[in-house]
């Protein structure tokens, strides 16, 4: 499963590969290399994505399966969007949503 976590303020652009193995930095040119490359390095085990410009590419690609949102109850009068322009709408289910003090976590299943 891929699944992309998301809170606001976030400026980091990772893919994390859930594994055991020492750590390994890979460069690639593509999302979908990216990706493939976290799928390997996992064995079958789930791969996030993290990051604002990492999440939206991956949501272009159709390659997430789930969103997961850290809601965080502020109002801003400005700032910058976590996901920038993607190329049509993108449907979620809720999955999951579970309170936490000053947080609310939010897991969507991407609708494909």
């Amino acid at each position: 499963m891929t699944a992309a976590s998301c809170s606001a303020g976030t400026s980091t652009a990772t893919l994390r590969a859930s594994c055991s193995t020492a750590y390994t930095q890979t460069f690639v040119t593509s999302i979908e290399a990216g990706i493939e490359s976290a799928r390997a390095l996992a064995g079958g085990r789930d791969i996030e994505v993290m990051g604002g410009g990492v999440t939206t590419a991956a949501l272009r690609a159709g390659l997430l399966d789930e969103v997961i949102l850290h809601q965080v109850p502020v109002l801003l009068g400005h700032g910058r969007r976590f996901f920038q322009d993607l190329p049509a709408h993108i449907g979620l289910s809720l999955v999951e949503a579970g309170p936490a003090p000053g947080v609310t976590h939010l897991r969507y299943q991407v609708e494909k």
